[in-house]
């Protein structure tokens, strides 16, 4: 600007210092088991595929036996990966992050109990519809079938469909939504059963991924369209 130096009134260059996104990985790993086979592998290489230096994201492991007394308001996300149920306290403190404009992820899985997460629902806390086991007949290698290319995160994947047709699903849990939902299903199998939603829960944003994030379910994590999304 002007003043009585002309040395300051051009720039070479900019600096963003903008701080890392700070996001709450969440999962109930053992110390003793291998790291591939936690439902957060993927799901945390995705997010800090280096592990060195900086980065736009950085990420911090929790217990889920902590929840109810880490600061969650000091994170921008917090991702919740195949958890089995949580003690009011810590369901509490997830909620009133979101709902004070925080974002969950919760990625499904084995350890997912989904008449757990249907209560939760009935009772007005974090999730909405019913939660269930897929049928028996159900056959497992089902693709991705739709991705709703109107939402501007998915909007980058949907061409060639190719990128979201080519995951499969083995294992999932069936979320049956009523007609006047307030989620957005993003993601859908072939089948009709929702793989990806999201619905707002009061500042904040509630995203489910039913077909969780790890190879022993899904190939998602094995596919391109995995770290974009």
């Amino acid at each position: 600007g002007d003043d009585a130096s002309e040395l300051d009134n051009e720039r070479a260059f900019v600096i963003d210092t903008q701080s890392p996104v700070q996001v709450a990985l969440v999962d109930q790993r053992k110390d003793e088991e291998a790291a591939h086979r936690s439902a957060s592998f993927y799901l945390e290489r995705a997010l800090q595929p280096t592990q060195s230096g900086t980065y736009a994201i950085e990420v911090t492991s929790l217990k889920p036996e902590l929840l109810a007394e880490e600061p969650l308001s000091s994170y921008a996300v917090l991702i919740c990966a195949d958890l089995p149920p949580l003690a009011d306290a810590a369901v509490d403190a997830i909620e009133d992050f979101v709902r004070r404009g925080g974002l969950l992820l919760w990625s499904c899985g084995p350890n997912t109990d989904p008449a757990a997460l249907t209560t939760l629902a009935q009772e007005g806390h974090l999730f909405v519809g019913t939660f269930s086991y897929p049928d028996a007949d159900q056959s497992p290698g089902a693709h991705w079938a739709f991705l709703d290319e109107s939402h501007p995160v998915l909007a980058p994947l949907a061409d060639p469909p190719s990128l979201y047709r080519s995951v499969t699903v083995d294992h999932y849990l069936k979320l049956s939504l009523p007609a006047e939902s307030p989620a957005q299903v993003l993601i859908r199998l072939a089948n009709g059963d929702p793989i990806l939603t999201v619905h707002a829960l009061g500042a904040g944003q509630v995203w489910v991924l039913t077909c969780g994030a790890h190879a022993s379910w899904t190939t998602l994590p094995l596919r391109p369209v995995f770290v974009p999304l």
